[in-house]
């Protein structure tokens, strides 16, 4: 191999070698962008959801607080206690609320048959008898029920309960929502999604293998779930029924009794086409940059060598014709 083809060797290589490491790190800083963007827009949404379900608990919890203070400075000689559960029930924004004492009595938001004009009658509903008065009675202030489910709708609710010491109060949140709300996340990149409380009791799902009201950890997703978790608002990767996806949660803190957590699962080919279009378009230019800058390269150096060769034939003739 000549010097002239070694020259234009070298170069070329040392050219195309610092073209691929530039395109190579500008690939990593575009794959990064992408992934921040698509973990912004999902983040983005999944914070308004796990909002307003933070909201609703904490006004429900703010309410029965002032429920409670209001009963504990007064010593029960204020505001009858019908009425003051009618009051929070409208300016609280609370589906029901109820308070009920050792004596066996009891009062309501809500009139009904039990309760006519919110005060209840002791033969028909005695709050003593109830799970959640039993369970508030073992903890001292405030405190939240385990999830249940009604028996008409299956809609997920809790209760808040506030123990009095000589009685209890309890306010109920209904979560009707919820599956809507994460029905509409299919949005983005046909994410599925699900809710679960402290002790993986599913509350709503739209992922296919994980049902409401079960276990999460008996469901297709048992073996992923605990390191998903474990590394909340970052992308996890899981293979499902033959798919690939990518799951993120985001805690729900329901005020500072327990967390939930909502995770979401996305079509991984769906949320990274357009890091794939980005990288195609990405590899089409750095290819025609290398190839343009091979042939600049290959003709400057050519140029280069005529003109160098060019002066060496003049120097070495005569400027009679004869040869030096």
């Amino acid at each position: 191999m000549g010097f002239k083809s070694k020259l234009i060797l070298a170069l070329t290589t040392t050219t195309a070698i610092s073209l691929l490491a530039t395109s190579y790190f500008s690939h990593s800083m575009l794959s990064e962008q992408v992934n921040q963007r698509i973990l912004s827009d999902i983040d983005h949404s999944l914070t308004i959801e796990v909002n307003e379900l933070e909201n609703t608990v904490q006004r429900t919890i703010d309410t029965v607080n002032a429920v409670a203070q209001e009963y504990q400075t007064n010593n029960n000689q204020g505001i009858p206690s019908e009425k003051l559960m009618h009051m929070a029930y409208r300016f609280g924004g609370i589906d029901k609320m109820v308070i009920g004492f050792d004596d066996g009595s009891s009062f309501t938001s809500r009139p009904s048959e039990s309760f006519p004009e919110g005060v209840g009658i002791k033969s028909k509903y005695n709050p003593t008898e109830r799970p959640w008065y039993q369970d508030a009675k073992r903890q001292s202030g405030l405190s939240l029920s385990d999830v249940f489910f009604t028996k008409s709708d299956q809609t997920p609710m809790i209760g808040v309960m506030y123990s009095l010491g000589n009685g209890v109060i309890m306010a109920d949140i209904r979560f009707n929502d919820v599956q809507q709300k994460l029905t509409e996340l299919e949005t983005i990149s046909n994410a599925t999604a699900f809710v679960i409380d402290d002790k993986g009791m599913v509350i709503a799902s739209t992922l296919e293998g994980v049902e409401p009201q079960r276990r999460v950890q008996d469901s297709v997703i048992a073996a992923d779930v605990t390191s998903i978790i474990r590394q909340p608002e970052q992308f996890s990767e899981l293979k499902l029924a033959g798919q690939d996806l990518l799951a993120i949660s985001k805690p729900i803190e329901l005020g500072n009794q327990t967390t939930w957590q909502m995770v979401v699962a996305l079509d991984k080919s769906l949320a990274l086409s357009e890091l794939d279009s980005a990288s195609q378009k990405s590899m089409m230019i750095i290819v025609v940059a290398l190839l343009a800058a091979l042939a600049i390269v290959v003709l400057v150096l050519n140029k280069l060598y005529q003109l160098s060769s060019h002066s060496r034939r003049s120097l070495k003739i005569s400027p009679k014709g004869t040869a030096i």
